[in-house]
């Protein structure tokens, strides 16, 4: 993406300009406009808008708030040819910018409401067809999904949602005070998720990714944020994963389990190969689930800043032929970022074959590679 000793005003500088050289719309803008993001978000100098730690809704406002920030400083740039002005550091703007939709979204959360985690965190493009699912409701999930003793359905709720209500205006239009909505959301949030995802293949919540792994769940997964799990599972840092044993069978180890599922063994096989049952398997994940959760997103956090510095430039020397820009490291903060194969092959102007092949040739030499420096 840059070089790593390049300062980060030069280095937001030269990206910026290299936005500018090409036409809107085309591949490699989008490209420029990735490397753009990717290097805000890793600036040491981001704020962290620590002014508002104390607010209870401060995680999801500030990834809300940064995410608004990025798509408005981009659309500057896109508009505006002065900006961002020459006079002060380039991440000195943006952070007046980030302080200010925090301060916004901060705001909006002072009543209490529940956190709009269906909405939020989705991709522009995929809001359409979202919003188009929640409206047609073919198998009429959403309409049928009722608050009880009341007509109000989340079909509603959603739609009101979508159009920008504010949730004391949804309150107020369906005369059901917010506690009673935000219980009533909070209990239907995952099984809409997964609702969602199984009719449209979106997958954007590391929370569940994981435990569609652990506990075998049939929902659609990314084979790329598959792959990320893998290296996680395969270096286990700390050996906390080698560590959670099958109870009387040390062979039996999560680690193990994880490796064989992720190579699409079934229970079956994982029974005989570890002398384990499907019952003690379960019961193992089960009884450690937000714990195994909370360590693989300690690692995939930190997974993330090795592959953005990409020290030996490894990442970045291993591209897919006659596509430069198409390196395993882009690749790989892509998927982190939130990106799926399908948007990856696009943005790139590559093929899912090709993608694939990258990492099926070169997985050992980065796992390797990144054990050096987790």
């Amino acid at each position: 993406m840059c070089n790593h000793q390049e300062p980060i005003e030069q280095t937001l500088r030269r990206l910026i300009e290299e936005v500018r050289q090409y036409p809107p719309n085309r591949a490699r803008r989008r490209i420029a406009m990735t490397k753009l993001i990717m290097a805000i978000k890793s600036a040491p100098n981001l704020s962290r808008q620590r002014r508002w730690s104390s607010q209870p809704y401060y995680l999801d406002c500030y990834g809300e708030a940064l995410n608004k920030a990025l798509r408005e400083f981009c659309r500057k740039i896109d508009n505006d040819p002065n900006f961002p002005r020459h006079d002060y550091p380039v991440m000195q703007q943006f952070n007046r910018l980030f302080t200010s939709r925090m301060s916004d979204c901060c705001r909006s959360c002072n009543t209490p409401q529940p956190p709009e985690e269906i909405i939020d965190p989705i991709k522009d493009d995929d809001r359409i067809d979202i919003l188009n699912l929640i409206d047609e409701d073919p198998e009429g999930f959403f309409q049928n999904t009722r608050m009880p003793n009341s007509d109000v359905n989340l079909q509603r709720i959603l739609l009101l949602l979508f159009q920008g209500y504010t949730w004391q205006e949804i309150s107020a239009r369906l005369g059901v005070p917010i506690p009673t909505l935000s219980s009533f959301y909070q209990r239907k949030l995952t099984p809409t998720i997964y609702y969602i995802r199984n009719h449209l293949g979106i997958v954007n919540n590391w929370n569940l990714i994981i435990e569609d792994l652990l506990l075998r769940r049939r929902v659609p997964a990314e084979k790329l944020q598959l792959l990320i799990l893998k290296i996680v599972i395969t270096i286990d840092p700390e050996g906390f994963l080698h560590g959670l044993i099958v109870e009387n069978n040390f062979y039996g180890n999560a680690r193990k389990i994880l490796l064989l599922i992720l190579d699409d063994r079934n229970f079956a096989y994982i029974n005989t190969t570890l002398n384990v049952s499907t019952q003690q398997i379960v019961s193992l994940f089960r009884q450690n689930i937000d714990n195994i959760i909370a360590y693989f997103k300690q690692y995939i956090l930190r997974l993330q800043e090795i592959i953005t510095h990409d020290p030996e430039g490894l990442l970045h020397s291993l591209t897919i032929p006659n596509h430069p820009d198409a390196n395993a490291k882009m690749i790989l903060l892509l998927t982190l970022n939130g990106k799926n194969l399908v948007e990856i092959i696009r943005l790139l102007v590559v093929s899912q074959s090709e993608i694939l092949n990258l990492f099926t040739q070169n997985i050992d030499n980065i796992i390797v590679y990144i054990t050096r420096y987790i």
